[in-house]
């Protein structure tokens, strides 16, 4: 990780001039027109509230992806395990719980993303796993015997197909009519650069890693250090991040919350028709979800954060 810089905290008139700027850009190329009605900051949030639900029932949680992950791990490595003992050796392998992530995000685009949505917030909540030295992969001494070494290179040929455990084509074909919907109402939008430029004026190159909400996702995640175990001191760096971050995400309302509200407005009644069409697969890959975090966890998927499942046998 790099080493942190000290954050760039505008001035007001540095802030305003940019805002006047990304203001008067938008009026002349005629943004602020809009195809729907304004939506109240209640019916706003309900809209984003919504999309960000359909989003999770086509995707699941993070927590039953990483599981669908575990099930392909173990029907990859199983048939290995199965071979090594007919050799009469155990077998060494292990498996560490993917970080946790922010499930109620909803779909990012770039004018369309979530607002102030904190990278520090998904650090802390992952601060065992960020913190936890990775796994080396080289297991018990006797691993590196040659009679386990020549074992293992016949019985790797062995390996199971994991894809079993893929997403079924359901959850593709759902995941890309959503994204075509959000998709298209972002681009009506208007061009993005406004948004891009408006943050740079204010210390913030968000476009050198991507436009508009997932360019500033992945600015973010590229400053952001080792987030404080809990119970234990912050670090300097660990502070000029938060600092940093509270700057951008005020920044970023500034910058792209009239676009992000019209967008969010625009959509509401296409989801409502999306939904509507799709309510059998919605629930079918909602329940398929469901189903597999369950099946992970009767065959020993980690409970808990940091885990990891060492399977010698």
């Amino acid at each position: 990780m790099s080493v942190m810089q000290t954050p760039h905290v505008s001035h007001p008139s540095t802030r305003l001039v940019a805002l006047l700027c990304f203001v008067g850009l938008t009026l002349v190329l005629g943004g602020c027109g809009s195809r729907t009605s304004p939506q109240s900051a209640t019916e706003s949030r309900s809209t984003e509230q919504n999309l960000a639900s359909v989003y999770g029932a086509i995707w699941g949680t993070s927590q039953q992806r990483d599981a669908g992950k575990y099930l392909g791990w173990k029907a990859m490595t199983d048939p290995i395990a199965d071979c090594m003992r007919g050799k009469s050796l155990n077998y060494y392998r292990y498996f560490r719980k993917a970080p946790k992530e922010v499930d109620t995000q909803g779909p990012t685009e770039q004018w369309i993303g979530p607002l102030n949505l904190k990278q520090s917030d998904w650090a802390l909540a992952n601060s065992v796993n960020l913190n936890a030295e990775a796994a080396t992969g080289e297991g018990p001494r006797w691993v590196n015997t040659p009679e386990y070494k020549a074992a293992l290179a016949v019985c790797e040929t062995e390996m199971g197909d994991p894809t079993e455990f893929d997403p079924p084509q359901q959850v593709e074909a759902l995941s890309a009519g959503l994204r075509e919907l959000v998709s298209k109402a972002d681009q009506e939008l208007g061009p993005i650069e406004r948004y891009n430029d408006c943050m740079k004026q204010v210390g913030h190159p968000v476009a050198e890693f991507g436009d508009g909400a997932t360019g500033l996702s992945l600015y973010l995640r590229s400053l952001l250090p080792l987030p404080p175990l809990k119970g234990a001191p912050a670090s300097e760096a660990w502070n000029n991040y938060l600092a940093l971050e509270a700057d951008a995400l005020s920044a970023d309302v500034d910058c792209r919350k009239e676009h992000h509200d019209r967008g969010i407005a625009s959509l509401a009644e296409d989801l409502d028709a999306f939904e509507r069409d799709n309510a059998q697969a919605l629930s079918e890959v909602a329940t398929y979800w469901s189903d597999l975090l369950e099946k992970a966890t009767a065959a020993g998927y980690p409970s808990q954060d940091g885990d990891v499942s060492t399977l010698i046998q």
